[in-house]
């Protein structure tokens, strides 16, 4: 294609065909040459030769081949590491969904029992409410029990007196007589005490004998219940049911309740 005397030529460095010696770039393979002189390697023919034919065809093409399988390998290992990759981050993604739904299974769980536990403190609660409003009921009631005991028994030492007093209403009325004024009676003549169940009205001591100055056997409250036998004038013989030795307390000290069984 190119011609070239041999006096005036020189070999190309990259593709060794033969240039002009002031060439700067080889018409061949296109490369840089310059002024400088050829390697020691390269031998100069100097006869002349004939021109070949460029190779850049030649050497180009396998370059492009090798080039293009690169680009395709380079490509196919691309899409096999994404498709691993893609496996793998989906393997990833299913073993993290997994856990997470196990911990929400937990906690729902947990939610559960808290709930449950719940539930049967309110249950716990509730009942203690209703026991305590029975509770209170009750002692509302046992505080009424001694106030209409106490009025029972006002009504029953208040007989006697209405008794006494229909009496008087029933009998014929006639002109006064002038009363003769006994002597005021002494304690030893009061009317016998009648047996049954008392109650001492004040703390109160029992003597061993119906005398003040007798030796002290015992001493009760007020508000005991003691069983009378019968009465000495100012003082009544009880008998204790717990094994006790009897005893006289003061009439004065005690209140009627009920006859003894």
């Amino acid at each position: 294609m190119f011609g070239v005397s041999a006096d005036s030529s020189r070999l190309c460095p990259h593709c060794a065909n033969s240039i002009a010696e002031d060439a700067e770039y080889c018409p061949y393979c296109k490369a840089e040459v310059g002024a400088a002189p050829s390697p020691e390697w390269l031998i100069r023919d100097e006869r002349p030769r004939q021109t070949k034919p460029p190779l850049r065809e030649k050497t180009t093409m396998p370059k492009i081949m090798l080039i293009a399988g690169i680009v395709l390998c380079v490509i196919a290992a691309a899409l096999l590491g994404t498709g691993i990759l893609g496996r793998d981050e989906s393997a990833d993604t299913r073993r993290l969904l997994t856990e997470k739904v196990k911990e929400l299974q937990v906690k729902e769980e947990q939610v559960k029992a808290v709930e449950a536990e719940l539930a049967k403190v309110r249950q716990e609660a509730v009942a203690s409410i209703k026991e305590a409003e029975a509770l209170k009921t009750r002692l509302e009631e046992s505080r009424k029990e001694p106030a209409a005991a106490e009025k029972r028994l006002s009504g029953v030492n208040r007989e006697p007196e209405r008794r006494s007093a229909r009496q008087a209403q029933a009998e014929p009325r006639s002109e006064p007589r002038p009363v003769e004024r006994a002597p005021a009676p002494s304690r030893t003549a009061r009317r016998p005490a009648e047996p049954g169940v008392y109650e001492t009205t004040r703390a109160t001591e029992v003597h061993e004998q119906p005398v003040q100055s007798s030796r002290v056997i015992s001493r009760v409250g007020k508000g005991t219940r003691i069983n009378v036998v019968r009465s000495d004038g100012d003082w009544l013989e009880v008998v204790s049911r717990r094994g006790n030795p009897p005893g006289f307390i003061p009439r004065d000290d005690t209140m009627y309740v009920t006859a003894s069984n």
